[in-house]
């Protein structure tokens, strides 16, 4: 919406994030839907039964849900690369460092669960993952993969 100077120039500045961790929160957040990756067809129908998973269970008030709520982020790596005719694929599922000790057990014991939704199959001739904090992944790890979208790991086709 348009507001006018003048008005605009009577209200006080009413800042929305408190903390550095907030601003970065919030620039996640906002920055999440225009830099997501584009994955190929075939990964989306690949990935579909983990991403059916998180939207079954991420809310619910179970351990599962828990799980799935500690999770920072998941990220996944294509080597050598997505447009490979033979794909091994790495997920890391990162738990934030002060939630290791509590939901990031719960979801350290899910990972194989989820790990076998999504078995090898077609050009995808490995999957493999571990739940990890940021410390435990090099920058090179980090820079080389992508993040999958807890909400919607990858647009579902309609």
């Amino acid at each position: 919406m348009t507001i006018e100077k003048r008005l605009l120039m009577r209200w006080s500045r009413t800042p929305g994030c408190a903390s550095d961790a907030e601003r970065r929160a919030l620039a996640r957040a906002l920055g999440r839907k225009r830099e997501r990756m584009a994955f190929p067809d075939d990964f989306s129908a690949f990935i579909d039964p983990l991403r059916k998973r998180v939207i079954e269970k991420h809310s619910r008030q179970s351990e599962e849900g828990e799980a799935f709520r500690a999770l920072r982020e998941i990220r996944i790596r294509a080597s050598p690369s997505w447009t490979a005719k033979s794909v091994d694929l790495w997920l890391w599922f990162v738990v934030e460092a002060d939630q290791i000790l509590t939901a990031g057990s719960s979801a350290t014991s899910y990972i194989q669960k989820w790990m076998d939704l999504i078995r090898p199959r077609g050009r995808f001739t490995s999957v493999d993952g571990v739940c990890v904090m940021l410390d435990d992944m090099t920058a090179t790890d980090y820079v080389e993969s992508d993040p999958l979208d807890l909400d919607h790991l990858s647009i579902a086709a309609l």
